[in-house]
C-alpha cells in the first residue's frame, strides 16, 4: 500500500492513524493500492463549504472504500451529512469519464463508505454507510470486494489527483485515416494523465515550512506546482498565494494549468485571481514582478537591468536583490510562495522571497539538470541564508518534514532516446574528451538514469549508464524510439533554412500537425537574425505564418500564437515544449567541440521535444556531431566513458567561459566597427592586424 499525504500529520491524528496502522497490515501482500489522506478537498457551495476526504483507499483488489469517523463535538447525524457531501463530490468527479459510467448515471465501481467506531452496536446509520471498528476491518474489505480494471485503476487516480483536468481536447483535424504525427499527438494527449506517487505526494501534501520538488526537465514541476496552487487555493481560499517564475512565456501556461486544476476541485467556479498573484521574478516597464512590487512596498528605488549589470555584471538580479535586502525592510505579504524555475535563481531572490514570506511555506521547483553547469545537488541552507541568530533559515536535515524534498526521476516530456542523446552530447560523453561529471552515482539515479557500472567518485573509472524505459511514461517508449531523431548536413545556410521550412510545410499537410505544434530553436548566436529571417521568408512561400521570439517585446509573455510555427532562440525556450523541435545552425556548436558552454545551449535546446527531433547544421564541423551521435547509437544508447577529474571539467569550464566571452566581444566589437560605416574587408583587415599585434606582444 502506497501512502499519499503529510504523515506527520497523519501520526498526529489518532484515529485516522489507528485506520491506516490497520490498512498497512492488511494490504501489505502486494496489493497495487493507494491511501489518500486529507486529500482531495472540494470547494462546495456556500452551504456546505469545503468538503475534505478523510481516508481513501484505491484498491485493484478490493475496489474504493471511503473511511471516516466522528470529529470531535460532532453527532452522528453531522458526521453523515458530511461523509454524504464528500461521497457525491467524488463520485461527480467519476461519473465525468464516461469509461467509469455502467449505464447512464450508475457508477461501473462504488465507493464503499465505512464509518469506524469503538461503538458500532450504539450506531443508528444509514444503509448506505457501513459501520465498522478497527478490528473488523479486515472483513470488510472482504466483504464488499469489488476486483477493479487496470485501466479503471488509472482513470479514477487521474479523477482523485485531479490530472484529468489536464488532458486536452484533440484539436488536429486527423482524416487520412494513417499514423501521422497529427494523429500520433492526438493520442498521446487523450492518453490518461495521472501522477506517479512522487507528485502526488508534491502536489497534495501541506507542510509546516519549506519544501523542494526536482527533477529533470520535464518531469512535470510545474503541473505539480499549479496543482498545488490550486488545492492550497480550495483549502484556504483568503490566503494570498505568490507564484513566480524566471522565464516571461511561462504565464500564460501557469494561469491556465492553476485555473483548470482549481475548477475541476470548486464545480468549475474560477479562482480568485486578487488571491493568486502570477507574476514574473524582476519585473519590468508595466510588468509588476516580485523585486519591482517588493522595492515598491520598501519605498526602494527597483534597478534597471543596466543598472543592476553594472552593480554585478555575473549575476545583474542578484545584485538588485541582494541591494534590496541590506538596505531596506521587507514586508511580508504571501501566505505561500511557489518558485518555478529555481535553478535560475541565485540565492539572493530566494532570499528575499524568504523576507516576503508570512508563514515561511516556500515551494520550489528546481531543475536538477536545466543546464550542464548544474551538477551538483542545491545546498538548501546556503539558498536561504542564516537569520539573525547565525542559524540556518532552511536545513533539511534539521527541519525533517515529510515530503520536503521530492525527486521526480520520470521524465514526461522529453522522449527516451532524445534525453539520452542530450546528456551524450551535451556532457561530450563521446568527445575527445568528456565535458562534464557527476560526483555520486546516486546523482545520476536521482535523474532517473541507472548506473551499471563504476564509480563516479573515483576519477578514472569506466562508467556504464542507462537510462531504464520505466523512467519514461509506457506510451513515450511505445511511440518515439531511436529514429525520432535525425541529424541533417547542409552545404550552406540557405539549403539548411529551405529544408527546414519545407520539412515543416511536410509536417502540416501530409504529418496533420498544427503549425502551434512546431518549434525551431537556432543555437548558432552569430546567425540568429539571418537564420530566422531566411526561414521566415521560406514559411511565408509555403503560406505558413511564424512567430518569432527573437523579434518581440521584452514584455512578451506567449511562446505560442495561435496558426504559427514558433521560432525561438534557447533562452526564449526554457520552460516550454513543443511536439516537433528543428535545432538548427548546430555546427556552431562543434566549431569548438570542447566548448562545454555551447554543449549547455545544444543540451536544453534538444530537451524542448516532448516527440519528435531535427538537428541541422552545415559542412564539416557539423560532422562531428554526427560522429557522436554514431558512438552513441554503437554503445546501444548508453553512456559509456572514463570518468574525468573535477580538476579537468573545471578547467574545461573556465576556458570555455573565457573563449564564449571572448566570442562575445569581438562580435560587439565587429558590429560596432559596421555601424560606423566599414566595409567587411576593412572590418577584416582591422581586426586581423589587432590581434596581430596583441599576440605580438605576447611573445
Amino acid at each position: 500500500m502506497r501512502f499519499i499525504g503529510n504523515s506527520d500529520k497523519l501520526k498526529k491524528d489518532s484515529l485516522a492513524y489507528l485506520i491506516y496502522d490497520k490498512l498497512e497490515t492488511i494490504l501489505n501482500d502486494g496489493d497495487d493500492s493507494l491511501l489518500y489522506y486529507m486529500f482531495p478537498v472540494y470547494s462546495g457551495n456556500i452551504d456546505v463549504g469545503k468538503v475534505e476526504c478523510n481516508l481513501l483507499l484505491l484498491s485493484r483488489k478490493y475496489g474504493v472504500f471511503y473511511f471516516d469517523t466522528k470529529k470531535v463535538n460532532e453527532t452522528v447525524e453531522e458526521a453523515e451529512n458530511r461523509i454524504n457531501n464528500l461521497y457525491s463530490c467524488i463520485t461527480e468527479s467519476f461519473r465525468r469519464i464516461p469509461e467509469l459510467k455502467k449505464k447512464r448515471n450508475a457508477l461501473k465501481y462504488d465507493i464503499t463508505t465505512v464509518f469506524v467506531s469503538d461503538n458500532v452496536a450504539d450506531l443508528s446509520l444509514s444503509e448506505d454507510i457501513i459501520p465498522a471498528d478497527i478490528n473488523s476491518l479486515r472483513d470488510t474489505l472482504t466483504e464488499y470486494q469489488d476486483e477493479v480494471d487496470e485501466h479503471s485503476f488509472e482513470l479514477m487516480q487521474s479523477c482523485l489527483d485531479g490530472t484529468v483536468q489536464t488532458i486536452k481536447k484533440a484539436l488536429r483535424s486527423c482524416t487520412s485515416g494513417k499514423m501521422t504525427k497529427g494523429a500520433i499527438l492526438n493520442e498521446i494527449e487523450k492518453n490518461i494523465a495521472r501522477f506517479d506517487i512522487e507528485q502526488k505526494n508534491a502536489a497534495s501534501a501541506e507542510i509546516d515550512g519549506a519544501q523542494r520538488i526536482r527533477g529533470l526537465a520535464g518531469s512535470g514541476k510545474t503541473i505539480v506546482l499549479t496543482q498545488k496552487a490550486a488545492n492550497y487555493h480550495v483549502n484556504h481560499p483568503d490566503d494570498v498565494i505568490l507564484y513566480t517564475y524566471y522565464t516571461k512565456a511561462l504565464h500564460d501556461t501557469i494561469k491556465e494549468h492553476i485555473s483548470r486544476a482549481y475548477r475541476y476541485f470548486s464545480d468549475n467556479k474560477e479562482p480568485n485571481w486578487d488571491k493568486i498573484i502570477i507574476c514574473h521574478a524582476w519585473g519590468g516597464a508595466g510588468t509588476p514582478g516580485v523585486y519591482s512590487m517588493a522595492c515598491e512596498d520598501s519605498g526602494a528605488e527597483a534597478l534597471s537591468y543596466g543598472q543592476a549589470i553594472r552593480l554585478r555584471g555575473n549575476d545583474p538580479f542578484g545584485g538588485a536583490c541582494k541591494l534590496l535586502l541590506d538596505n531596506n525592510k521587507i514586508k511580508p505579504r504571501y501566505d505561500l510562495i511557489l518558485i518555478d524555475e529555481g535553478q535560475d535563481f541565485t540565492p539572493p531572490f530566494y532570499q528575499l522571497c524568504y523576507k516576503l514570506s508570512k508563514n515561511k511555506k516556500i515551494t520550489w521547483a528546481y531543475d536538477d539538470f536545466q543546464n550542464i553547469f548544474n551538477v551538483k545537488i542545491q545546498d538548501e541552507r546556503e539558498t536561504f541564508g542564516k537569520n539573525e541568530q547565525g542559524e540556518y533559515n532552511v536545513d533539511f536535515e534539521r527541519d525533517k518534514f515529510s515530503n520536503q524534498d521530492i525527486v521526480l526521476k520520470k521524465c514526461y516530456r522529453t522522449p527516451r532516446y532524445s534525453l539520452i542523446s542530450a546528456f551524450s552530447l551535451g556532457l561530450g560523453i563521446y568527445n575527445g574528451k568528456v565535458l562534464q561529471r557527476l560526483d555520486t552515482n546516486n546523482h545520476w539515479e536521482s535523474l532517473g538514469f541507472h548506473v551499471l557500472h563504476g564509480d563516479c567518485q573515483l576519477t578514472g573509472d569506466k562508467m556504464e549508464i542507462e537510462r531504464p524505459e520505466e523512467n519514461t511514461p509506457g506510451y513515450s517508449n511505445e511511440k518515439f524510439d531511436a529514429s525520432s531523431i535525425q541529424y541533417k548536413k547542409f552545404k550552406n545556410i540557405d539549403v539548411e533554412c529551405r529544408f527546414i521550412a519545407r520539412s515543416i510545410a511536410n509536417d502540416l499537410t501530409e504529418e496533420e500537425l498544427r503549425p502551434e505544434d512546431i518549434c525551431v530553436i537556432c543555437v548558432d548566436r552569430k546567425y540568429i537574425s539571418g537564420y530566422f529571417s531566411r526561414i521566415s521568408d521560406f514559411l511565408s512561400n509555403e503560406g505558413i505564418s511564424s512567430f518569432n521570439l527573437a523579434n518581440t517585446a521584452s514584455t512578451n509573455l506567449s511562446f505560442t500564437r495561435d496558426g504559427c510555427v514558433t521560432l525561438a532562440t534557447v533562452n526564449k525556450a526554457k520552460g516550454n515544449e513543443k511536439g516537433v523541435v528543428y535545432i538548427c545552425g548546430a555546427d556552431y556548436i562543434f566549431s569548438t567541440p570542447n566548448n562545454v558552454v555551447l554543449r549547455d545551449i545544444l543540451f536544453t535546446a534538444m530537451t524542448r521535444t516532448k516527440g519528435w527531433l531535427t538537428i541541422t547544421g552545415c559542412q564539416e564541423d557539423f560532422d562531428k556531431c554526427i560522429d557522436e551521435s554514431n558512438k552513441l547509437k554503437d554503445n546501444q544508447y548508453k553512456l559509456c566513458f572514463i570518468q574525468p577529474s573535477e580538476n579537468e571539467t573545471k578547467t574545461i569550464e573556465y576556458h570555455s567561459r573565457a573563449q564564449s566571452s571572448f566570442h562575445n566581444d569581438l562580435e560587439k566589437s565587429i558590429e560596432a566597427l559596421r555601424k560606423i560605416g566599414l566595409s567587411k574587408d576593412e572590418i577584416k583587415e582591422d581586426v586581423i592586424k589587432q590581434l596581430q599585434r596583441l599576440l605580438d606582444n605576447d611573445r
